[in-house]
Protein backbone atom coordinates (compact mmCIF):
# COMPACT_ATOMS: atom_id res chain seq x y z
CA UNK A 1 0.00 0.00 0.00
CA UNK A 2 2.95 2.23 0.78
CA UNK A 3 4.42 1.86 -2.79
CA UNK A 4 1.13 2.60 -4.13
CA UNK A 5 0.73 5.38 -2.39
CA UNK A 6 4.26 6.75 -3.18
CA UNK A 7 3.93 6.57 -7.06
CA UNK A 8 0.54 8.28 -6.52
CA UNK A 9 2.62 11.62 -5.23
CA UNK A 10 4.16 12.41 -8.93
CA UNK A 11 0.10 12.34 -10.07
CA UNK A 12 -1.26 14.16 -7.51
CA UNK A 13 1.88 17.12 -7.57
CA UNK A 14 0.86 17.26 -11.66
CA UNK A 15 -2.92 17.95 -10.98
CA UNK A 16 -2.04 20.13 -8.15
CA UNK A 17 0.03 22.55 -10.52
CA UNK A 18 -2.75 22.11 -13.51
CA UNK A 19 -5.37 23.18 -11.08
CA UNK A 20 -3.33 26.66 -9.89
CA UNK A 21 -2.70 27.40 -13.65
CA UNK A 22 -6.52 26.73 -14.51
CA UNK A 23 -7.41 29.18 -11.25
CA UNK A 24 -4.34 31.15 -11.23
CA UNK A 25 -4.25 35.28 -10.99
CA UNK A 26 -6.78 36.68 -13.10
CA UNK A 27 -5.78 39.99 -15.61
CA UNK A 28 -4.30 43.67 -14.03
CA UNK A 29 -7.32 45.41 -14.94
CA UNK A 30 -6.99 48.62 -16.93
CA UNK A 31 -7.92 51.82 -15.62
CA UNK A 32 -9.65 54.90 -17.41
CA UNK A 33 -10.59 58.44 -16.66
CA UNK A 34 -12.59 60.95 -18.42
CA UNK A 35 -10.52 63.82 -19.27
CA UNK A 36 -11.54 67.53 -19.19
CA UNK A 37 -11.21 69.85 -22.78
CA UNK A 38 -7.58 70.75 -22.89
CA UNK A 39 -8.01 73.76 -25.29
CA UNK A 40 -11.16 76.29 -25.20
CA UNK A 41 -10.46 79.78 -25.93
CA UNK A 42 -12.17 81.01 -23.60
CA UNK A 43 -11.47 84.42 -22.13
CA UNK A 44 -8.89 84.70 -19.37
CA UNK A 45 -9.70 84.91 -15.45
CA UNK A 46 -7.76 88.10 -15.65
CA UNK A 47 -9.70 89.95 -18.40
CA UNK A 48 -12.51 89.53 -16.25
CA UNK A 49 -14.01 92.26 -13.54
CA UNK A 50 -16.02 89.48 -11.96
CA UNK A 51 -16.66 85.79 -12.88
CA UNK A 52 -20.47 84.79 -13.08
CA UNK A 53 -21.25 81.97 -10.57
CA UNK A 54 -22.98 78.68 -11.60
CA UNK A 55 -24.49 75.92 -9.46
CA UNK A 56 -24.05 73.11 -11.21
CA UNK A 57 -26.18 69.91 -9.53
CA UNK A 58 -24.08 66.45 -9.06
CA UNK A 59 -25.20 64.79 -12.39
CA UNK A 60 -27.75 61.68 -11.94
CA UNK A 61 -26.25 58.52 -13.59
CA UNK A 62 -28.64 55.54 -14.87
CA UNK A 63 -27.57 52.80 -12.02
CA UNK A 64 -26.77 50.49 -15.20
CA UNK A 65 -23.76 52.61 -15.91
CA UNK A 66 -23.00 53.79 -12.76
CA UNK A 67 -20.68 51.03 -11.73
CA UNK A 68 -16.42 50.34 -12.11
CA UNK A 69 -16.40 48.32 -14.99
CA UNK A 70 -16.85 50.05 -18.31
CA UNK A 71 -20.47 49.05 -20.08
CA UNK A 72 -20.48 48.26 -23.78
CA UNK A 73 -24.48 47.13 -25.25
CA UNK A 74 -23.78 43.80 -27.40
CA UNK A 75 -27.77 43.46 -28.53
CA UNK A 76 -30.84 44.80 -27.95
CA UNK A 77 -31.53 44.55 -24.16
CA UNK A 78 -28.21 42.74 -23.96
CA UNK A 79 -25.36 44.53 -22.06
CA UNK A 80 -21.50 43.28 -21.37
CA UNK A 81 -19.45 44.42 -18.39
CA UNK A 82 -15.47 44.21 -18.69
CA UNK A 83 -14.53 42.86 -15.57
CA UNK A 84 -10.48 43.60 -16.44
CA UNK A 85 -11.45 47.25 -17.58
CA UNK A 86 -12.67 49.94 -15.21
CA UNK A 87 -13.06 53.12 -14.62
CA UNK A 88 -10.73 54.50 -12.23
CA UNK A 89 -12.93 56.21 -9.86
CA UNK A 90 -16.91 56.47 -9.58
CA UNK A 91 -17.98 57.56 -13.10
CA UNK A 92 -20.51 59.89 -11.63
CA UNK A 93 -17.91 61.67 -9.65
CA UNK A 94 -15.57 61.50 -12.57
CA UNK A 95 -18.38 63.08 -14.91
CA UNK A 96 -19.34 66.04 -12.46
CA UNK A 97 -15.74 67.15 -12.09
CA UNK A 98 -15.17 66.74 -15.82
CA UNK A 99 -18.31 68.67 -16.91
CA UNK A 100 -17.71 71.56 -13.74
CA UNK A 101 -14.46 72.05 -15.25
CA UNK A 102 -15.38 72.40 -18.84
CA UNK A 103 -18.17 74.98 -17.87
CA UNK A 104 -15.80 76.89 -15.92
CA UNK A 105 -13.42 77.33 -18.77
CA UNK A 106 -15.73 77.59 -22.05
CA UNK A 107 -18.14 80.58 -20.15
CA UNK A 108 -16.31 81.17 -18.48
CA UNK A 109 -17.41 81.29 -14.58
CA UNK A 110 -16.77 79.83 -10.79
CA UNK A 111 -18.38 76.20 -11.43
CA UNK A 112 -20.15 75.62 -7.64
CA UNK A 113 -21.97 72.66 -6.10
CA UNK A 114 -25.60 74.18 -4.91
CA UNK A 115 -24.63 73.20 -1.28
CA UNK A 116 -21.45 75.38 -1.06
CA UNK A 117 -22.77 77.67 1.65
CA UNK A 118 -22.72 81.63 0.26
CA UNK A 119 -21.03 81.44 -2.76
CA UNK A 120 -23.85 79.48 -3.75
CA UNK A 121 -26.53 81.58 -3.10
CA UNK A 122 -24.68 84.34 -5.48
CA UNK A 123 -25.24 81.80 -8.29
CA UNK A 124 -26.81 83.90 -11.52
CA UNK A 125 -28.01 80.39 -12.89
CA UNK A 126 -28.62 76.57 -11.94
CA UNK A 127 -27.89 74.09 -14.11
CA UNK A 128 -29.14 70.26 -13.48
CA UNK A 129 -28.18 67.24 -16.10
CA UNK A 130 -29.62 63.99 -15.97
CA UNK A 131 -27.59 61.35 -18.60
CA UNK A 132 -30.35 58.95 -20.03
CA UNK A 133 -27.96 56.32 -21.45
CA UNK A 134 -23.70 56.46 -21.67
CA UNK A 135 -22.33 53.46 -23.52
CA UNK A 136 -20.84 52.41 -26.36
CA UNK A 137 -23.62 50.61 -28.84
CA UNK A 138 -23.53 47.16 -30.96
CA UNK A 139 -23.31 49.77 -34.08
CA UNK A 140 -19.62 50.32 -32.45
CA UNK A 141 -20.59 54.05 -31.31
CA UNK A 142 -20.34 55.94 -28.26
CA UNK A 143 -23.62 57.31 -26.95
CA UNK A 144 -25.04 60.20 -24.60
CA UNK A 145 -28.46 60.78 -24.29
CA UNK A 146 -29.16 63.27 -21.60
CA UNK A 147 -31.64 66.07 -20.42
CA UNK A 148 -31.01 68.91 -18.88
CA UNK A 149 -32.19 72.59 -17.32
CA UNK A 150 -31.10 75.84 -16.57
CA UNK A 151 -32.53 77.64 -13.98
CA UNK A 152 -32.49 81.28 -13.75
CA UNK A 153 -33.92 81.55 -9.70
CA UNK A 154 -37.40 79.51 -10.08
CA UNK A 155 -38.06 79.98 -14.06
CA UNK A 156 -36.64 77.47 -16.05
CA UNK A 157 -34.70 79.29 -18.68
CA UNK A 158 -33.93 76.00 -20.69
CA UNK A 159 -34.65 72.71 -20.55
CA UNK A 160 -33.78 70.11 -23.95
CA UNK A 161 -32.88 66.78 -24.92
CA UNK A 162 -29.58 66.18 -26.51
CA UNK A 163 -28.34 63.10 -28.49
CA UNK A 164 -24.49 62.59 -29.17
CA UNK A 165 -22.95 60.02 -31.09
CA UNK A 166 -19.72 59.50 -32.14
CA UNK A 167 -18.11 56.61 -33.75
CA UNK A 168 -15.66 53.74 -31.23
CA UNK A 169 -14.72 50.36 -30.95
CA UNK A 170 -16.17 47.32 -30.59
CA UNK A 171 -12.92 46.42 -28.47
CA UNK A 172 -10.58 48.76 -27.79
CA UNK A 173 -11.42 50.52 -25.03
CA UNK A 174 -9.29 53.23 -24.97
CA UNK A 175 -11.35 54.01 -28.29
CA UNK A 176 -14.55 53.86 -26.44
CA UNK A 177 -13.53 56.34 -23.37
CA UNK A 178 -12.19 58.50 -25.91
CA UNK A 179 -15.55 58.01 -28.03
CA UNK A 180 -17.64 58.56 -24.44
CA UNK A 181 -15.14 61.59 -23.32
CA UNK A 182 -15.98 63.46 -26.91
CA UNK A 183 -19.61 62.97 -26.34
CA UNK A 184 -19.26 64.71 -22.80
CA UNK A 185 -16.90 67.53 -24.50
CA UNK A 186 -20.05 68.08 -27.07
CA UNK A 187 -22.77 68.27 -23.89
CA UNK A 188 -20.43 70.64 -22.20
CA UNK A 189 -20.03 72.91 -25.34
CA UNK A 190 -23.77 73.16 -25.58
CA UNK A 191 -24.76 73.81 -21.94
CA UNK A 192 -22.35 76.52 -21.68
CA UNK A 193 -23.45 78.14 -24.99
CA UNK A 194 -26.69 77.85 -23.39
CA UNK A 195 -25.92 79.06 -20.02
CA UNK A 196 -23.96 82.14 -21.51
CA UNK A 197 -26.91 83.47 -23.21
CA UNK A 198 -28.77 83.60 -19.88
CA UNK A 199 -25.80 84.86 -18.05
CA UNK A 200 -26.89 89.17 -17.46
CA UNK A 201 -24.05 91.21 -19.31
CA UNK A 202 -21.68 92.52 -16.58
CA UNK A 203 -22.63 89.94 -13.80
Amino acid sequence: MHAKYTRLIPLCSFLLLLLAGCFGKSPAPDFYLLEPLAETGATPRTQQARRPVIALSPVSLPKYVDRTQIVQATARNSYKLNETQRWAEPLSDNIDRVLAENLARLVPADVVSPNSSSLARQAEIRIQITIVEFHVTPEQSALLRAQWSIRDGDKIAESRQSEYRIPASSSDYRLMVNALNGCIDRLSRDVADAARQQIRPNS
